[in-house]
C-alpha cells in the first residue's frame, strides 16, 4: 500500500488524522514546552501507522503539501494546539474534567459495542486526530484550555466586543403568560374568561409575576413566567420572538396568538448595563464573534518564538490566522 492509496481508502478523516498527530510541522516554541516527537523509521519521524503501514512525515509531506486545503486546515490544528499549550496552564478542575470526559467516552464505546470497543474507539479517534486512547485527556484538556483563553480574551475586551453583538441580537431577559388552547383560532368561551381574568389581574396592581404563578398554563410559571435570556437566534416559534425582539425594556405586549394559545410578553429588561454583565449573553457573545479563536491564537502566538520548517508552513499558518483580521 502506498501513501496515495492509504488517502484513497481512508478520505478526509484519515488526512485530517494524520496531520494533525504527525511531524508534518516542525516547530519549536521557546517556553520549555519541548519539541515534538515520535515513532521513527528509516530516522523518519513516523505520523502514524495504520494497518501495518508507516507514513513518514516527508512522504505525506510530499503528497499532501500539493493539496492546500486538507494540509493547511490539519496544519492549523496542529498549530493550535501547541500555541494554546505553550501559552495556557491547565487547572486542576480542567485536568480533572478532561480525565473525567475520556473515561466517559472510552466506557460509552465499552457500553455499545462491548469486546469490539476499541475497534470503533480508534476510528473514532483517527476522525479527530488522535492515535490512541491515553491522547483523549489531553485532547480535552488542550479543549478547555482554549476555552479558557477565549473567555479571558472575550472578559477582557467585552466593552468593545459587545456594542455590535447587542445592536444585531437584541439581547434580553423575557417573560410570558400562557393561556393554552387546543385550537388558537378558535378559543372557548373558558379560555376567553381566563384571559380576561388574567387582564383584570394586571389591572388591579399584581405584578406579572405573580399573575404568571397563579394562572400561567406554561412550565415557566413557577418561575413566574420567566424564560430568561432571550436574542435574536432564539429558537423561539413566530409571532413570539418577533414580538418579544420588538419590546423595549419593561414592556408588556397584548395578547400575542402562537400554536400553543395566546401568550402576554413581558421583557424584564433589555438594557447594555444589565445584558453586558449577563452570563448567557457572554456565551452567545463568544459565538457571535466566530473569529475569536483566531485572534486569541494569533495574539498568544505573537508572543511565542516559533521556527517553522519551511516558508510554505510558515504562509499555510499565516494564512488561516489572517482571517482574525
Amino acid at each position: 500500500m502506498n501513501i496515495k492509496s492509504l488517502l484513497k481508502k481512508y478520505g478526509m478523516i484519515i488526512i485530517v488524522a494524520l496531520l494533525f498527530t504527525g511531524a508534518i510541522i516542525y516547530f519549536a516554541v521557546d517556553s520549555n514546552k519541548g519539541v515534538i516527537r515520535g515513532k521513527q523509521e528509516n530516522g523518519k519521524d513516523v505520523v502514524v501507522s495504520l494497518s501495518g503501514y508507516n507514513v513518514t512525515a516527508d512522504t505525506l509531506y510530499d503528497t499532501l503539501m500539493q493539496d492546500s486545503s486538507y494540509a493547511s486546515y490539519s496544519l492549523y490544528l496542529k498549530f493550535v494546539n501547541e500555541v494554546v499549550s505553550a501559552s495556557s496552564t491547565a487547572t486542576e478542575d480542567m485536568q480533572t474534567s478532561a480525565e473525567l470526559q475520556a473515561e466517559s467516552l472510552i466506557n460509552s464505546f465499552k457500553s455499545e459495542y462491548g469486546d469490539s470497543y476499541s475497534e470503533y474507539l480508534q476510528a473514532a479517534l483517527v476522525s479527530a486526530g488522535l492515535d490512541k486512547e491515553e491522547d483523549l485527556v489531553g485532547y480535552y484538556l488542550n479543549y478547555y484550555m482554549l476555552q479558557d483563553m477565549i473567555e479571558k480574551y472575550t472578559e477582557e475586551h467585552k466593552e468593545e466586543l459587545f456594542d455590535e453583538f447587542y445592536e444585531e441580537k437584541s439581547p434580553r431577559l423575557v417573560s410570558h403568560i400562557l393561556v393554552k388552547m387546543e385550537d388558537s383560532e378558535n378559543p372557548t368561551a373558558e379560555e376567553k374568561a381566563k384571559m380576561d381574568a388574567i387582564d383584570a389581574a394586571l389591572k388591579e396592581g399584581k405584578t406579572f409575576a405573580e399573575v404568571a404563578k397563579e394562572m400561567s398554563d406554561d412550565s415557566s410559571a413557577s418561575n413566574g413566567g420567566s424564560l430568561g435570556y432571550v436574542d435574536a437566534d432564539t429558537s423561539f416559534v413566530e409571532p413570539f420572538l418577533t414580538t418579544a425582539l420588538e419590546l423595549n425594556s419593561g414592556e408588556m405586549s397584548e395578547w400575542v396568538q402562537t400554536e400553543y394559545g395566546y401568550h402576554l410578553i413581558l421583557v424584564d429588561d433589555s438594557t447594555k448595563e444589565t445584558m453586558i454583565e449577563n452570563e448567557d449573553a457572554s456565551e452567545a457573545l463568544s459565538s457571535y464573534y466566530s473569529y475569536l479563536e483566531l485572534t486569541v491564537i494569533k495574539e498568544a502566538a505573537s508572543k511565542l518564538e516559533i521556527t517553522y520548517a519551511s516558508d510554505e508552513i510558515k504562509a499555510m499558518i499565516d494564512e488561516f490566522l489572517a482571517q482574525a483580521d
